[in-house]
């Protein structure tokens, strides 16, 4: 352990040796050259921070004036903090007494001696005792009744009267009256006229420049052989007093103690004495300061210090008291805390301290590497107690200062803030341990923080996160765990300290998966018997954290956990729940579902499907199409055939049954089949002949029609979402046995010779049958479709649906949304649609759609009928400009076949038609043309102008149609017609037209419109 060395925090009674470490010497010498030349009375103010070394520059300045020949200056000091809670006139006179050395004559004196006086004694009845005698008596008279039998009746009288008179005579004599003796103590007071002229008295006979004109009352004896000739005051510590004490003593100065030959000095906190007057007067900045200026003849401000300073005077004390602190120490005392010289003092003896106590409490490496950790947290410590309190409680906000609670002090905010941010780079990377250490009074051998566990333990595992992304820190707290679990176990404390720590372990495992290597450890030496024991008393609310963690230990390859689970699960419902399941626990009689929603092992979910029967019977009451209290990703795993079956026996003719429901949610989640489903419909479907064993056939069909819509209804919601895969062709046959459009009843009513006659007379058409039912209509449709799809397109229904459509216009709308779903949604052909689709005939945005999806992704037949609607939409285009088959017509060009197809039809169209189409499809037709050369069979010359002005990238094609008709003569107006349309020719184009309107420069016709594009073309 090293030696102690404290810094003194004393004043430095001259700076003009080796102690001026801030250099305010220069300010002693100003204030001394002040005084010298000041023109009294005179009131200097020297104004600094507390501990800015105001004392040390007056005590300079007082040490080298008092050397002085030439002027003799005495210097008295009044410390106002040291008599603050005394008569400011009183002491002050006292101490200027003292400071001359001048005898006070005996009126003087008796000021300084207080007189006490006794001024008289009052006495009054003490009814408390009055009170007490009365109970006496009352004692007395009931003890004659419990007085023995055989003593005397005289006697049994005599003795409590004897009791009672003494007991009020005591009374009377000692206690009846109350004494008191009033004493009042008179301090005497110096009246305002008294105090000045005492002062005066005492000043006269001390200054050589004034002599004494009257007698003297106040003091007497000798003066001082060598008068002075200026007597400077210094009043201290103004600044610590009270704001009622401050004030009255500065109005004191200035109203009794200005004189002839006086120099006051106030070494003080001008921002503390602005607080004060502010206080006291209620006056703003601007009055105070104007307070100031009219008090203070002439101020000296020392100026703030800087960092640099500050650090400078820090290092120097650093290294004469050999106090061997590291650089970043100094920094931070320095630049980060302090403000002022005694600060630093006081910080750094603190400090001293601190390391101290630390090295008795660790060794000195570690003190020595945290030695900047500790300045701060002393800094800390020292300055905002409240937040210091906090790191101590939970040492990782000194990480993460967003969580330490402040008040509403905005300045104290700021302050703390800012010294956290500053300092940072201290304590960012330290372990909460070691923070934990330098707060904490006993130390202790945890790897673990202590804040740590108590977030734990108090189940804040979000406070935590944080610190487990570090893998070493987690796996230390995991071990720390269950070794704590094995301590417990061994104890017996399944319900409490056990369960607790299990817990833990479980709840950090849902945080961050336990790594294998830490979670083998759990089961050495754990027995099945001790680790049951703990699970049955899990709360039903730790049921998910715990099967979470049996399922990362089973996928670790640690089946231990899950083993005992599954054994336990088959054990308890390998039969139906009976009375017995009242004693289980909890986990296995409600828990089952929790297993399965979190196990990720099939194996395991599957070994459990015929135990799960017997469970979801006995909580039928929750189905899971409703309470969904099984997650369906589950569901294909764990539930088995024998609880379809189940359901399907269970299942009556209400379609609002709960069995039938669940079977309609197995069915949407794809683990039913579609044999599954057949089965149900047989067990659902009324045998038809019961319809007809009446002869009110009308009647029959009737009752027989809602009975298959009711049937269709249920089909289409069991059948939705079946997968393909599971589907056979001959299954699906029973779907269309009341629902293909006429399929008769195979009854042979006794009214009919033979099954013929009845068949014909008594045939049941859904179809037709509906006409009057959208509802249904709708519904037929959509049967139509989910057969489709269920059976991928293996099953014409295509048939069904054009009869259906046909018959009511109505559903063509669903019929287009539901092929658009087919295609785009579960990616089904339509090529089955194709023919009778391409024969609609009313065209609308929402067939084209239909349109578009077959051509485009060439979901078609080969087929001369693409050609023929392509052909008649673009005759529809030309007669109505219809908008939708014009983007249609447009989309239609990104697919090869198809644009190639719109070419070859568009190419044969007339060319006043060809103008007409949208600019796409002309661009398609003249590129087409240009391309094969196509344009010189053309002779409509307005065309070819059309297409030169369509697109000046044409030019080249034009230019040689232009050349060719001014080479017939026949054509050379044709060309001359053409050529006035051509823009920006280039130089290749200049010299083909050049060459060919030569030969034509002496034709009679045009001769002057060759000569024109001659000198057009020719030039140069």
């Amino acid at each position: 352990m090293s030696e102690l060395k404290f810094i003194r925090d004393e004043e430095i009674q001259n700076l003009n040796g080796d102690d001026d470490l801030l250099e305010t010497k220069k300010y002693a010498n100003t204030l001394k050259e002040v005084i010298i030349n000041a023109q009294t009375p005179f009131t200097i103010g020297l104004f600094g921070e507390w501990g800015s070394g105001k004392s040390s520059i007056v005590n300079t300045a007082q040490s080298e004036l008092e050397k002085e020949t030439t002027t003799k200056i005495k210097f008295i000091k009044y410390d106002a903090w040291k008599y603050a809670n005394d008569s400011f006139r009183r002491m002050f006179l006292k101490t200027v007494q003292t400071g001359l050395n001048i005898e006070g004559s005996s009126e003087f004196e008796a000021f300084y001696i207080d007189k006490n006086t006794t001024t008289k004694i009052d006495k009054k009845i003490n009814i408390s005792f009055l009170v007490g005698s009365m109970i006496v008596i009352l004692i007395g008279l009931m003890s004659v009744f419990l007085l023995p039998e055989k003593i005397s009746t005289e006697w049994k009288i005599t003795i409590p009267l004897l009791i009672s008179i003494v007991g009020i005579s005591i009374a009377i004599a000692r206690n009846f009256f109350d004494s008191y003796k009033v004493t009042v103590q008179n301090p005497k007071i110096f009246a305002p006229e008294q105090f000045e002229d005492i002062f005066d008295e005492m000043v006269e006979g001390a200054l050589s420049t004034t002599t004494i004109t009257k007698p003297r009352k106040w003091i007497k004896g000798n003066f001082v052989e060598n008068k002075i000739d200026k007597l400077v005051i210094i009043v201290d510590n103004i600044d610590r007093c009270d704001k009622e004490t401050a004030y009255e003593l500065l109005t004191n100065i200035k109203n009794f103690l200005e004189k002839e030959g006086i120099i006051f000095v106030v070494p003080i906190d001008d921002s503390a004495l602005r607080r004060h007057l502010k206080e006291k007067n209620n006056e703003d900045s601007k009055e105070a300061d104007e307070f100031l200026r009219k008090f203070f003849n002439v101020t000296l401000k020392i100026k703030h210090f800087q960092s640099r300073d500050l650090f400078i005077f820090t290092n120097d004390l650093n290294k004469k008291y050999e106090l061997n602190l590291q650089a970043d120490t100094i920094d931070i005392i320095a630049k980060e805390y302090a403000t002022n010289p005694r600060r630093i003092i006081q910080l750094l003896n603190n400090l001293i301290s601190e390391l101290n106590i630390m090295e008795q409490k660790y060794e000195s490496d570690f003190v020595e590497k945290n030695e900047s950790l500790i300045a701060k947290l002393l800094i800390i410590r020292e300055e905002w107690s409240c937040v210091y309190k906090q790191i101590s409680e939970k040492p990782h906000i000194l990480k993460n200062d967003s969580e330490i609670l402040l008040t509403e002090d905005t300045k104290l905010k700021e302050d703390v803030l800012h010294f956290l941010k500053r300092t940072k780079a201290i304590s960012e990377n330290v372990d909460i341990q070691v923070i934990e250490k330098l707060t904490s009074n006993i130390d202790n051998d945890l790897k673990v923080s202590s804040e740590i566990l108590e977030y734990i333990d108090n189940g804040k595992y979000e406070k935590i996160t944080e610190y487990i992304a570090d893998d070493e820190q987690y796996q230390e707290l995991i071990h720390y765990f269950i070794e704590e679990l094995q301590k417990e176990l061994s104890r017996g404390t399944f319900r409490l300290g056990a369960l607790n720590r299990f817990i833990n372990i479980i709840k950090l495992n849902e945080i961050k998966e336990i790594p294998r290597d830490v979670n083998s450890k759990l089961y050495r030496e754990t027995s099945d018997e001790n680790i049951l024991k703990v699970i049955e008393n899990l709360s039903e609310d730790d049921f998910d954290s715990f099967y979470k963690f049996v399922d990362v230990n089973h996928s670790q390859g640690i089946s231990y956990l899950n083993n005992i689970v599954k054994k336990q699960y088959k054990e308890i419902w390998k039969e139906k729940a009976e009375d017995s399941l009242e004693d289980k626990a909890k986990i296995w009689t409600d828990g089952l579902e929790k297993f399965i929603n979190q196990s990720r092992d099939i194996k395991s979910l599957k070994e459990l499907q015929a135990i799960f029967i017997n469970y979801y019977e006995h909580f039928s009451d929750s189905p899971l199409y409703s309470k969904k209290w099984i997650n369906e990703d589950k569901l294909q795993y764990i539930v088995s055939k024998e609880l379809v079956d189940y359901l399907v026996d269970k299942t009556e003719k209400n379609l609002e049954s709960d069995s039938f429901k669940e079977l309609l949610y197995f069915s949407d989640i794809k683990i039913i089949t579609i044999e599954d489903i057949k089965k149900l419909f047989t067990k659902l479907t009324t045998d038809e002949a019961e319809f007809f064993e009446t002869t009110d056939l009308v009647q029959a069909k009737k009752e027989l029609f809602e009975e298959s819509l009711s049937k269709l209804k249920r089909i289409n919601k069991l059948i939705l979402d079946i997968s393909s895969s599971k589907v056979k062709i001959s299954s699906i046959d029973i779907y269309f046995k009341y629902f293909n459009g006429g399929c008769p009843v195979e009854y042979q009513h006794s009214s009919y010779p033979t099954q013929a006659q009845y068949n014909q007379k008594n045939t049941v058409n859904i179809v037709n049958e509906i006409s009057d039912k959208a509802e249904y209509q709708k519904e037929l449709l959509k049967l139509y479709i989910e057969v489709y799809k269920a059976t991928f397109n293996k099953t014409d229904v295509v048939q069904y649906v054009k009869s259906l459509v046909t018959k009511y216009p109505s559903l063509e709308t669903e019929l287009f949304k539901a092929l658009r779903i087919l295609r785009d949604v579960n990616s089904l052909t339509l090529k089955p649609f194709f023919n009778y689709l391409i024969d609609f005939t009313n065209i609308d945005s929402k067939l084209l759609n239909l349109y578009e999806k077959l051509f485009v992704q060439g979901d078609y037949p080969k087929s001369e009928k693409v050609k023929e609607k392509l052909s008649s939409l673009i005759e529809e285009y030309l007669e109505e400009e219809n908008d939708d088959v014009k983007i249609f017509l447009i989309n239609m060009l990104q697919n090869t076949s198809i644009n190639s197809v719109i070419t070859e039809i568009v190419t044969s169209l007339s060319t006043e038609n060809i103008v007409l189409l949208p600019r796409e499809i002309q661009q398609l037709t003249y590129d087409y043309l240009c391309e094969n050369d196509k344009l010189f069979d053309i002779e409509d010359i307005e065309f070819i102008k059309e297409v030169l002005d369509f697109d000046n990238k044409y030019k080249d094609n034009i230019v040689k149609i232009i050349v060719s008709k001014l080479q017939d003569g026949r054509k050379v107006k044709g060309a001359l017609d053409i050529l006035e349309k051509l823009r920006h020719p280039t130089s290749a184009n200049k010299a083909e037209l050049c060459s060919a309107l030569e030969k034509q420069k002496k034709h009679k016709s045009y001769a002057k419109d060759v000569a024109k594009y001659m000198k057009k073309y020719c030039a140069g």
